[in-house]
């Protein structure tokens, strides 16, 4: 069963969106469009639309954003200090702006991206999507869908680096990655192709670690190659590739939507770090759902793979159990057929067997066969009694010609008739109720009933009867 997803990259100059069908482990485009957006531009067509899924992008200039060095790991520490930490370095407070944060290294290594955006602009971002009559499952800051994208199109070295310029109506979005980690970032606003040419060249020599190897990428990134090298800084120049690392993803449109075609990785949880949502529902103390899942993500094999392994061994031993448990039925049924010849197993199989087994340890201590059985006695309290008392019996007991038996009977009353009733019969010379109580949880009486038969020929003449 596919999943529809919209992906929607909006600004206040431009609106991208990638509308794709999602089956497990794979993406089908479905249309990507990328124009000019004014504010005041009518509900688009894929509005009317039902998603399953809808993600957006928070624009790439609405965050101010910072590395920090911290000297921990653990993200409820992280949680509890970055915000703090962050607000130190840009004009916004924690009490008027959201704040997400995450690994620049997908194992946890240097420092940590953390951005701070205002309340009021996310809040734009999803009134304006509620005007289309859509409901963002996640917001997530737009460069990070830019690097995931670029990340998963080029080939680097582990121990290498490069440097992605995206550039578009909106400016450009500049990062410097090196094996699994992303060691630099820049964001410039929107400006005209001069200015921001050169914009992206003095970002690029002022970062830190500054690649010789470039890779360019959006709409504006004709007009930006033919600036780059006009100093002499020689770097090497590639366009991003024509082949897209989504399957099914066949439109050559998709290198000027980078960060909505970045988006339907975020969408099934697929983005390395640095990943930052600004999902409000997803915020709190102990971080964002994203961040949870950040935190499972490298176990989530392993976990597949016990669960694999956990429901096959839960098969096999109760496919054996149930071969076993079948082996020990047909025995106990043979068992029983040798024992009790003629009769068939039913319920209370072992109390019969039981009563059988005291029948035949009692005619063998007594050859002449004059004591009482069990069977007999049953039968003659069978003919006795009426349907309509309702007692049971869980034990019986015979010691020479005396008979005791534990029940339980619905209530006193039918203790009482049970009674009159074996009385009634002529088999016994005496009945005796004894330490009749109300049974444990209330339901009905238990009871010991003592019976004296007249005597074994009786008891037989009886049963024949």
């Amino acid at each position: 069963m596919s999943t529809k997803i919209l992906a929607l990259h909006l600004s206040s100059r431009r609106l991208c969106a990638a509308r794709a069908e999602a089956t497990i482990g794979s993406f089908k485009l479905l249309s990507l469009s990328d124009a000019e957006f004014d504010g005041n531009a009518a509900i688009p067509e894929f509005c009317k639309d039902s998603w399953d899924r809808v993600i957006a992008t928070l624009p790439a200039e609405t965050a101010l954003y910072r590395f920090l060095d911290l000297p921990f790991r653990d993200r409820r520490r992280l949680g509890q200090a970055v915000g703090p930490a962050l607000e130190e370095h840009v004009p916004l407070s924690l009490d008027e702006a959201t704040t997400a944060y995450d690994f620049t290294d997908s194992r946890r290594r240097g420092p940590v991206l953390a951005a701070m955006a205002a309340n009021s602009a996310i809040e734009k971002l999803g009134n304006r999507l509620s005007e289309w009559g859509l409901s963002a499952d996640r917001i997530v800051w737009a460069p990070c869908a830019t690097l995931e994208i670029y990340r998963r199109s080029i080939s680097y070295e582990d121990k290498g680096t490069v440097a992605i310029v995206d550039a578009s109506v909106d400016g450009a979005t500049i990062g410097v990655l090196g094996g699994e980690a992303l060691l630099d970032l820049r964001v410039i606003g929107a400006c005209d192709d001069a200015l921001l040419s050169r914009n992206v060249l003095y970002a690029l020599r002022s970062m830190k670690t500054c690649p010789r190897r470039i890779v360019l990428g959006g709409p504006r990134a004709a007009a930006i190659a033919q600036n780059l090298n006009r100093d002499g800084d020689h770097f090497s120049i590639e366009q991003l590739p024509e082949r897209c690392p989504l399957e099914g993803v066949d439109d050559a449109r998709w290198r000027t939507c980078a960060p909505a075609v970045g988006l339907l990785f975020a969408a099934t949880g697929g983005i390395a770090s640095p990943l930052l949502d600004f999902s409000p529902r997803r915020s709190g103390t102990f971080g964002r759902w994203s961040e949870l899942s950040s935190e499972l993500r490298p176990l989530l094999p392993w976990a597949g793979t016990a669960l694999g392994l956990a429901l096959l061994a839960s098969t096999v031993s109760y496919v054996r159990l149930a071969s076993e448990r079948a082996e020990l039925r047909k025995q106990s049924e043979a068992v029983f057929a040798k024992a009790m010849p003629g009769m068939r197993q039913g319920k209370g199989a072992r109390l019969k067997m039981e009563m059988r087994l005291r029948e035949l340890n009692g005619a063998r201590a007594t050859p002449g066969g004059a004591s009482v059985t069990p069977l007999t006695v049953l039968a003659l309290m069978s003919q006795a009694v009426p349907k309509d008392v309702d007692v049971e019996f869980d034990g019986f007991y015979v010691s020479g010609n005396n008979v005791r038996l534990n029940g339980n009977g619905a209530s006193f009353e039918a203790v009482t008739l049970l009674q009159q009733a074996l009385i009634d019969s002529g088999h016994f010379g005496e009945v005796e109720v004894k330490d009749v109580h109300a049974a444990a949880g209330g339901n009905g009486v238990a009871f010991q009933l003592l019976l004296e038969p007249l005597g074994s020929a009786s008891l037989r003449g009886g049963a024949k009867g």
